[in-house]
């Protein structure tokens, strides 16, 4: 079933919100009385929570202890949750637990105790006085009677209720406890009492060390049966509910679908709400087992924001807890694994072939690549309406295509002037030609794309692609050199080589500024081309050191 979501309340005493939501008609009289336990979130994104307590009445009313906005939103939701399940629970009636289930709730009871006595610890006397009245309720557990497990229950009663914890905490996490379960937890209890105890002992004695208890109980999940109007119940939903709050590329859409797409098929579920900090540590040391690199930076990255933007809404998608908050996957770079530039040889061997290419991708990007160091993205999607004069020099404005063809960001954006090699060798007339329209695809007139999806890749992506096909083709097959990208690194080597200033070689070549300041800064045409002019392409197409710097007149 799924339940109507409430939404926070306001409090006339109080800038505190609360949650407040009327007891369904069919459970009013059933439920009245008993008492409800909601764990929330200490934090917005924490696994760490506290319990709120009350009394059902005609509705469940409780605090949330904040003001907030986004952190009212996640407790709300978390609670809103709990109380789902908790009336879905009583729908259903008492159920048998497992053996793992009983285990879980004296996890539950083990931080019930803990938890709010942790910062504050009980005296030496009172914490004597929790030991023997644990003693004696492992004692009358041991008769194995009724009465027995009634005196074990009244023996802790000065500081622990446990009625309130097994119809409170239980059946908000969507579990009504059977009559054969609640005996299960009674005679499991008595351990779970005594290792709280021993835990406060070494608290009062000044020992914080960490705690390795509460690891070995199993964790206790809300039931998914009950789930918020709206909220997430498969991954496709946590994908979706991201992907509309704003445009993204679809290159990351389909590269993101598919990372979730490999985590779903290793959890072997396709309920988000399930997963849990556990799955998300056995998940990244597969990853690493299957030596992966850098899976900080996109497997974890990818399911961190998609689970970051579930907790700032949770609200609408019922998930408070992020499982892949601070989980990392230390690896370092090992050596003969880092990316490199080509080689003179290998330079020579592209730029020859591809002049003698005819298809235009072939016969123009590897030298446009070569005289600016631009990613191969940047101009497979040009536009001939790109190729643009500034101060009476030839160039091309590296910014987003007519056709939704997108920049890396911001810094990205640039205008760089052509190489007069380039221009020599007629690519301003194959512009002139080709008109208006993209330069590298849409067939012999040009056309735009036309995705018919938001995850449609850009046909330029294809340009790309059948390039560094291309140029392995050639026998350029090291690993280490990136059939499009190792021209960048070419580049910025050569530049170096020649003089140019680093702060330069980055507006060459669309790099953020090392710093602030540096974002203040913008280059000149004119001293862009002065600089990129000293790479001698000639020489380099014929695999020879670069001769004497070009003497360039610029036009200012």
């Amino acid at each position: 079933m799924v339940f109507r979501m409430a939404r926070p309340a306001k409090r006339n005493n109080s800038a505190n919100a609360q949650f407040r939501q009327r007891v369904p008609t069919d459970l009013a009289e059933k439920l009245r009385g008993q008492v409800f336990v909601a764990r929330l979130p200490v934090e917005l994104g924490s696994s760490e929570t506290f319990t709120v307590q009350t009394k059902i009445g005609d509705t469940v009313v409780f605090s949330l202890r904040t003001a907030q906005t986004t952190l009212r939103n996640a407790r709300h939701a978390a609670a809103q949750q709990q109380v789902n399940a908790f009336f879905e629970a009583a729908r259903r009636g008492p159920e048998d637990l497992t053996f793992k289930q009983i285990n879980a709730l004296c996890g539950e009871l083990y931080r019930h105790i803990v938890g709010p006595r942790e910062e504050n610890p009980p005296t030496a006397v009172e914490l004597e006085l929790m030991a023997s009245d644990a003693l004696e309720a492992r004692h009358n557990i041991d008769h194995g009677s009724e009465a027995g497990r009634q005196r074990a229950i009244a023996a802790v009663s000065k500081w622990l209720d446990l009625d309130a914890f097994i119809s409170g905490t239980a059946t908000s996490l969507g579990i009504a406890l059977s009559e054969r379960s609640r005996v299960d937890f009674l005679e499991a209890m008595p351990d779970t009492l005594a290792e709280a105890v021993r835990v406060l002992h070494l608290r009062r004695g000044s020992n914080y060390a960490p705690d390795p208890a509460p690891a070995r109980y199993a964790p206790l999940a809300v039931s998914p049966k009950a789930s918020v109007e709206g909220g997430v119940r498969t991954f496709d939903d946590l994908f979706d509910k991201w992907k509309s709050i704003g445009t993204h590329a679809p290159a990351t859409l389909t590269r993101w679908r598919g990372i979730l797409k490999r985590f779903k098929a290793f959890v072997g579920h396709d309920d988000p709400r399930r997963v849990t900090r556990a799955d998300a540590l056995r998940w990244k040391d597969d990853l690493v087992g299957a030596g992966l690199q850098r899976i900080d930076m996109s497997f974890l990255a990818t399911m961190r924001r998609l689970y970051g933007y579930s907790v700032e809404n949770a609200e609408t998608t019922g998930i408070t807890e992020n499982p892949f908050d601070k989980v990392k996957a230390k690896q370092k770079v090992q050596a003969g694994t880092g990316r490199l530039p080509f080689s003179r040889e290998e330079v020579a061997t592209i730029l020859t072939a591809a002049r003698a290419e005819k298809a235009a991708y072939l016969r123009w990007i590897p030298w446009l690549q070569a005289a600016s160091g631009a990613r191969v993205a940047e101009l497979a999607q040009l536009w001939g309406s790109m190729v643009v004069t500034v101060d009476g020099l030839p160039c091309i404005n590296i910014t987003p295509a007519p056709d939704g063809g997108r920049i890396k960001n911001d810094t990205s954006e640039r205008t760089i002037p052509i190489h007069p090699t380039i221009i020599e060798d007629g690519f301003l007339d194959f512009v002139k030609a080709r008109g208006s329209g993209p330069l590298f695809y849409g067939g012999t007139k040009a056309k735009p794309a036309a995705p018919n999806s938001d995850e449609q890749k850009h046909p330029s992506k294809g340009v790309s692609n059948r390039l560094a096909g291309w140029v392995r083709g050639l026998g350029i097959a090291d690993p280490r050199k990136a059939p499009n990208h190792a021209w960048r690194r070419w580049v910025k080597t050569e530049l170096g080589r020649t003089g140019c200033s680093d702060r330069l070689a980055d507006a060459i070549q669309g790099h953020a500024a090392a710093n602030e300041g540096g974002r203040y800064y913008h280059a000149s045409v004119g001293d862009m081309l002065s600089a990129i002019s000293k790479i001698d392409l000639e020489a380099a197409a014929q695999g020879t050191t670069s001769g004497p710097a070009m003497s360039v007149a610029v036009d200012r």
